[in-house]
């Protein structure tokens, strides 16, 4: 199964807040429906926050994330239903956010470890990372001419770059492989 991007997971919302406030109106008629009545608003509602926090950048990638899970669980089997006529195969998975990294992510100055050089993250040893250093270069660098892994995190190795002493906004991308 495939696990469904912030993106889908907005479309589905949309769909689903229509889905099911169809289907508890079809309870007026033919019995109580197993959607709250109060379902398509909740729904409406963590969609509209979600668009807001993945659009704006008001939020971090984790929670966006978590909102993003909490959205596919939220809508259930209209989520599925939405999946179709959004023109998918419907299913998806939701990932744990206490398990994986979502990329690309954000890290700070402050992030770094006391020697102004370290970012341990265990989450990230072993994948093949490329960094944007906003204050640095308008550029995206790759290791081992800007950073090295370590076992656990990377390490930079630009001259004269220290956590400690300047503010730095550093993206954190995963290396695809071009196939």
């Amino acid at each position: 199964m495939a696990i469904a991007t912030t993106s889908q997971a907005i479309t589905r919302g949309d769909i689903s807040m229509y889905l099911s406030a169809n289907d508890n109106g079809s309870g007026v008629l033919w019995g109580a429906r197993l959607a709250a009545p109060l379902s398509a608003l909740t729904i409406t509602m963590v969609t509209d926050a979600l668009r807001w926090g993945s659009q704006t950048g008001a939020q971090s990638a984790k929670y966006v994330r978590e909102v993003t899970n909490y959205l596919i669980w939220l809508i259930g089997v209209y989520g599925q239903e939405a999946e179709v006529i959004a023109g998918g195969s419907g299913g998806g998975s939701v990932i744990p956010s206490g398990s994986a990294v979502s990329y690309p992510f954000i890290i700070t100055s402050v992030d770094f470890d006391p020697d102004g050089v370290s970012y341990n993250n265990s989450k990230i040893v072993g994948t093949d990372l490329t960094i944007f250093i906003n204050e640095f270069s308008q550029q995206w660098l790759e290791a081992p001419q800007y950073f090295i892994y370590t076992s656990t995190g990377i390490q930079i190795v630009i001259a004269g770059f220290d956590a400690n002493t300047d503010t730095y906004t550093i993206m954190v991308q995963k290396l695809f492989p071009i196939p």
